[in-house]
């Protein structure tokens, strides 16, 4: 194969992608730049909406990087001319000359500025071959760790390398979020420059936050544009772990028929164990490829390795990793919990073609169309070993549960103090959600299916009785989707509403191929399966509120006998609030014991006898350290401060059961007989009152709702 050639100079802009040199040679010099100003036009800040009312707007978009973090909420009541001063100054940052003005024409203030001299490279969203070719931190192939050096990304080579050093004992290492600020500044380091020594501990810099770093090295994995794993190989690694597990290497088949080879190869021989099987496929792995998942996975299990200090396990690293590589528990499992028997003895030997005896420059080595037309162009052969089997021997192992299916087969396992029964699957809303939920029967795409809303800050395991229940699940596909700032869910982003949460609940169903589905919420899921049918309302066949309301928190529905919502979550607003890094907080009992008894009352449900008890532990894990500080208090927020529906509650135009009971703590049944009215143009708008139900239905009446809601899915579901 011929070394393709270097491409022409660029006359008017830097470029972002070098050529390869030939043979060795230097790539040829960019032409000289004219330093001729160019003019950038910087409007203010938008000014911040007026406080939600029943007329407001939904608000979709991702929120600008000025109202993220909880500063960044109150960032928004502060003028506008102090917000204009402030952007100005921070334009200072981005330029190397400055001089600042005013459009006649527009009033807008104009900034000058002067090009740098040094081109970008934007190695964020850049094929991996490309950003190693432009900024891999050493030129010479060697063995060991410089192999490795030279086949990755300087991005890749920094940022592992800091944490390793100083990010293995920090708590909630790549769960807890870094700075933006600090996040976005390594990203224009590393795009401005190809390389950035984030090692450096100067006076004028200091030390830089392990959790930025990781949430830098994230971002960069996320934004690769092609997988880890080349959509060749999909087939054939999902062949191999269906061998020996039955479970399939990828959580969404990602691969194309033109991408994929005719036919799998053969299965491994019986006594191979699965390790060994998957490290003879690795090593057929392109280099760039090989040498980023051994990197990888090899920081991985040393992080694992300091569970007890950073709270880490293998299971929470795959909530966060799996849905961005795109494979399943099972793969990163193995390739994690047992790296020593994986990649221990590995590595990728080149054979360039054309260049005998390998000796050439960083040109792309030889890939064939698919990997397996050639093996022998890539050899196993002994290399050092990153970890020592003594410091292997205390990674915990991944526990394999059939759970572990495909988002198309998961099985039912019984709520545990654990997220080990859940999925997760990525959507784009917000700029990326690791969205959490769980079924409790593989999905039939014979049977409607019901999506679960679950209550403010529980989880998905409210629909435990659900799950158990035979004749509602042989008829239907539940699918228990947690919100934004629930359960496993997650997300980088700190501000968000009930819309954004219905639109990623829209995407869930798309990414797992469910083009239809019913919507079952209680209290405030009754607010979201609302804003679903009218996001989506060609895929929502009917919503089910229970125990909700459709108004804000007004006058009105406290006239009618509901709760002053506002009072009751300004203490939980108030005491969770602030920036500073709170690893040891836990959910107080006071919040705990209030929710659970205006949920359910003072008792346990005669079908649910340990429910309190449950629901006290399951809240303190789910809200725990910062993390689950601020998102305790961002639920508190959107409950109390929601926008109202009354008038968009006529543009529903799917069925509607809404189900409530005579002593629900929260909302009053006075309220429900009068808001059903409001569905003007669905065609079946019926409220079924339960006597003696509590505020969560599912739990306090079960049967009940059960036999309710499959009826009306029998009559509504259009095969």
């Amino acid at each position: 194969m011929s070394v393709p050639p270097p491409l022409p100079p660029r006359t008017s802009s830097p470029v972002s992608i070098l050529a390869n040199p030939t043979n060795g040679a230097a790539p040829p010099p960019l032409p000289p730049r004219t330093r001729s100003p160019v003019h950038v036009t910087y409007a203010p800040p938008p000014r911040s909406p007026p406080p939600r009312s029943e007329t407001t707007s939904p608000r979709l978009l991702s929120p600008p990087a000025h109202a993220t973090g909880f500063n960044g909420f109150m960032h928004r009541f502060r003028s506008p001319r102090k917000m204009i001063v402030e952007s100005r100054e921070k334009m200072k940052e981005f330029t190397r000359g400055r001089e600042d003005g005013v459009n006649a024409g527009t009033g807008l203030a104009t900034t000058t500025v002067t090009p740098p001299q040094s081109p970008r490279i934007h190695v964020f969203g850049m094929e991996l071959r490309e950003a190693v070719i432009l900024t891999r931190t050493t030129q010479t192939r060697g063995q060991g760790e410089s192999a490795a050096r030279y086949w990755l990304p300087a991005i890749i080579t920094r940022s592992i390398s800091y944490l390793n050093k100083h990010g293995l004992d920090e708590e909630g290492v790549y769960r807890v979020p870094g700075s933006t600020n600090t996040v976005q500044r390594l990203r224009r380091a590393f795009e401005e420059g190809g390389d950035y020594e984030i090692d450096e501990d100067d006076e004028t810099r200091g030390m830089e936050d392990p959790h930025a770093v990781a949430s830098l090295l994230k971002a960069y994995l996320r934004e690769l544009p092609s997988p880890l794993f080349p959509y060749e190989t999909h087939l054939a690694l999902n062949t191999l772990l269906l061998s020996y597990t039955g479970i399939p290497a990828f959580t969404i088949q990602a691969s194309t028929p033109q991408t994929q080879p005719s036919s799998p190869p053969p299965p491994p021989p019986p006594s191979t164990t699965l390790p060994t099987a998957l490290g003879h496929f690795l090593s057929k792995l392109p280099p760039y490829n090989f040498y980023l998942l051994r990197t990888l996975t090899h920081h991985l299990a040393s992080v694992v390795a300091a569970s007890e200090v950073n709270k880490m396990t293998i299971s929470n690293l795959g909530l966060i990793f799996c849905p961005g590589l795109g494979i399943s528990s099972v793969l990163f499992g193995v390739l994690v919990g047992e790296w020593e028997a994986v990649w221990g003895g590995l590595t990728v030997r080149i054979t360039l073609r054309g260049h005998p005896g390998g000796k050439v420059g960083p040109e792309t080595p030889h890939m064939s169309g698919s990997m397996f037309d050639n093996p022998g162009d890539l050899h196993m052969c002994p290399t050092y070993q990153l970890i020592s089997k003594d410091e292997m021997r205390d990674i915990p192992r991944l526990q394999l549960h059939a759970s572990d299916l495909a988002p198309r087969g998961v099985t039912h396992h019984q709520p545990t103090m654990s997220d080990s029964h859940k999925k997760t699957v990525r959507v784009s809303h917000l700029g990326g959600i690791d969205a959490a939920y769980q079924m409790p029967k593989p999905y039939d795409s014979s049977k409607p299916t019901l999506v679960l809303v679950n209550s403010f800050t529980t989880s998905s395991d409210l629909y435990k009785l659900q799950y158990q229940n035979e004749e509602l699940t042989s008829n239907v596909n539940l699918l228990a989707i947690e919100l934004l700032g629930h359960g496993a869910t997650r997300t980088e982003a700190l501000e968000w509403t009930y819309w954004d949460t219905a639109w990623m609940n829209l995407q869930v169903l798309e990414a797992l191929g469910i083009k239809k589905a019913f919507v079952l919420g209680t209290s405030q899921g009754g607010w979201i399966c609302t804003r679903m049918a009218l996001l989506g309302p060609k895929v929502i066949e009917g919503i089910i509120p229970l125990g909700s309301s459709m108004d804000f928190e007004s006058q009105r529905t406290m006239d009618l006998g509901c709760w002053d919502g506002k009072e009751a979550n300004s203490r939980a607003i108030r005491e969770f609030l602030g920036d500073e890094e709170t690893p040891d907080w836990v959910l107080p009992n006071w919040f705990s014991d209030w929710l659970i008894t205006v949920g359910v009352g003072k008792t346990n449900p005669k079908a649910w006898p340990d429910f309190r008890e449950f629901w006290n532990k399951e809240m303190k894990r789910n809200y725990s350290g910062t993390d689950g500080r601020q998102r305790a208090r961002m639920c508190s927020i959107n409950l109390s401060d929601r926008d109202g529906l009354h008038p968009r509650l006529p543009d529903v135009r799917c069925p509607v059961l809404w189900i409530h009971g005579t002593n629900d703590a929260v909302y009053s049944v006075a309220n429900a007989k009068e808001e059903i009215k409001m569905f003007v143009n669905s065609p079946d708008a019926q409220l079924k009152v339960i006597e003696g139900g509590q505020h969560f239905l599912s739990a306090s009446n079960p049967q009940d709702v059960d036999s309710l809601v499959l009826e009306f899915i029998q009559k509504y579901h259009k095969a």
